[in-house]
């Protein structure tokens, strides 16, 4: 009499909690009653990483309600595998047997559905009333409702279980047979090299995570962004002078599309500016731009115009005489102010169409003293 005492002594009636071991695991599952929001109390088994925690929780839950704690017990033992991953991780986990949600919606519904045919063969010999017959009709729809409610929730629940299953998918399960390699085969897209490592230590990872970046070397191409006034110049087609690259020689290249749609952006000074996206293939043989690779910077001169044999001025030796463009050119060793007409032109040089020959010498940088007749002597004479 007196051991069983002790033995109730041992036990809180209101906190039953009985431990036992988990095959296969060191980590042992506790087995416990916890009192619903109705009020009843549903079997659930605990597990929990070593340490006093607090640990963060991940439920697994089955409906129908029957098989009380013997099926949390059984479910513990043999569908333990996703729990140990999570266990791992520092989550503590339990399995947890429920009166099932879809289940009791629908006894509801089909409850509220029978009273709700009754009271309306009672309301016609004027056995119930009118306001009964609106109460029946109004649990019938709530009923409804809930059933609606907990078929999205059901979904919700299994989209979330897969999701966790996916989550914490066993390397050995994929095992691709090489070996004794622990290993998941990842399939690129394309042929390449690996350009770039997004995801550099091991962890869980969401479907859809970029993991690494590949690219193929030998298909390069040049992307820059003109600000839209010099873009709507440029054309698919048109020749491009690549440099800067660090090579010993110029490479070529082609415009091949001009994007339709710009874009802000904000330049080293602060201004706002609307650029565009033009996208240039290398027409140089490989063999000279085998050391480019991606994200290196070029200087690209886009060619708008090519004319051949024209007679050109630098830009610093026009200015503006009224509505004409105009120059000073040495006549005799004085200055002579000559109009001209433009032709295309460059960020340095520009095409004369008629008002100066071959030969002439004009002035650069003409400042207020360079007048028409002032003499003119050469720099550095």
């Amino acid at each position: 009499a007196s051991a069983a005492e002790a033995a109730d002594a041992a036990i809180d009636p209101a906190h039953v909690d009985i431990t036992e071991p988990v095959k296969g695991s060191a980590i042992p599952v506790h087995l416990l009653y916890v009192e619903t929001i109705d009020g009843l109390y549903a079997p659930i088994g605990v597990r929990k990483p070593e340490g006093d925690g607090p640990f963060p929780m991940v439920l697994f839950a089955s409906g129908n309600g029957g098989g009380g704690m013997a099926w949390v017990r059984e479910a513990t033992q043999n569908q333990s595998w996703t729990q140990e991953q999570f266990v791992k991780a520092g989550y503590a986990v339990a399995w947890m047997r429920y009166r099932a949600e879809v289940e009791q919606a629908e006894a509801e519904l089909d409850f509220a559905h029978r009273e709700f045919d009754r009271a309306r063969e009672l309301i016609q010999p004027g056995t119930i009333s009118q306001r009964e017959l609106d109460d029946a009709e109004r649990t019938y729809r709530t009923r409804r409702a809930a059933l609606t409610s907990a078929l999205a929730r059901h979904e919700m629940r299994n989209f979330e279980l897969e999701r966790s299953r996916a989550q914490l998918l066993s390397p050995t399960q994929t095992r691709s047979g090489q070996g004794d390699c622990v290993c998941i085969d990842l399939r690129a897209p394309v042929s390449g090299r690996i350009l770039r490592i997004l995801q550099q230590s091991e962890s869980v990872v969401a479907a859809a995570t970029p993991l690494v970046e590949v690219g193929d070397p030998r298909d390069l191409e040049i992307v820059v962004d003109l600000l839209s006034a010099d873009a709507v110049k440029t054309a698919p087609g048109q020749s491009v002078i690549i440099d800067g690259w660090g090579g010993e020689q110029p490479l070529r290249g082609r415009v091949r599309v001009v994007e339709p749609f710009g874009f802000t952006k904000t330049s080293a000074l602060g201004i706002e500016e609307q650029r565009v996206n033009v996208v240039i293939d290398l027409t140089s043989p490989p063999a000279e731009w085998e050391r480019l690779a991606h994200g290196y910077q070029v200087d690209v001169h886009i060619v708008l115009a090519d004319d051949h044999d024209v007679l050109k001025v630098p830009l610093t030796a026009l200015f503006r005489d009224g509505p004409d463009w105009a120059v000073f050119v040495e006549r005799d060793g004085r200055a002579r102010l000559e109009h001209v007409t433009l032709g295309n032109r460059s960020g340095s040089e520009a095409a004369i169409v008629t008002g100066l020959d071959a030969g002439d010498r004009v002035v650069l940088h003409p400042s207020d003293r360079v007048l028409e007749g002032v003499r003119l002597v050469a720099r550095g004479a």
